[in-house]
């Protein structure tokens, strides 16, 4: 017999229903629950953040206890990307500041722009400045991995030049 077959009177078994919620609900919890945290974790820290860069060959720059900035440069730029862990430590964000708050002629093309690079994005900050961000999960980082990231931020920055530039 189904979850849901029918008894003699037409009526689906009570018990029956409820049990088949309680199994989709209790395999829905089991499902949204975190992962935890375990002693084999390998996430980056701050201080790995920072050795990764000096292993890359940058000269990381303390802006804070937690954030690390690099200078890159790419075509006819030097960029500046600051580097950190998020809060909760899941991801590591990069960040250039790129100008001051966009038009609203920029900041159309810009938000259409998106959609092109990402995962990375355009965004002002609450000061008003005009930044591009990319988020990278920070589960099995490598350097290459690092790497790669920083290449696809700055290739984004530069391929872009026209929409944020003057």
């Amino acid at each position: 017999m189904g979850v849901f077959d029918v008894q003699d009177s037409g009526e689906i078994t009570v018990r029956k229903f409820l049990l088949a919620s309680l199994a989709i609900t209790s395999f829905g919890v089991v499902m949204a629950t975190p992962a935890p945290i375990t002693a084999d974790d390998d996430r980056w820290e701050t201080p790995r953040l920072k050795q990764c860069l000096e292993e890359l060959g940058y000269e990381p720059t303390e802006i804070n206890e937690k954030k690390w900035e690099i200078k890159l440069a790419k075509g006819n730029y030097n960029i500046p990307v600051a580097t950190e862990l998020s809060a909760s430590g899941n991801y590591i964000w990069l960040t250039a500041r790129l100008a001051d708050s966009p038009s609203d002629e920029k900041a159309g093309r810009l938000l259409r722009r998106n959609a092109k690079i990402q995962p990375s994005q355009f965004y002002v900050s609450d000061k008003g400045s005009l930044l591009i961000g990319l988020t990278c999960d920070n589960r099995a980082m490598t350097n290459a991995v690092f790497r790669k990231a920083l290449d696809k931020l700055t290739d984004d920055i530069v391929a872009s030049a026209e929409d944020w530039g003057k």
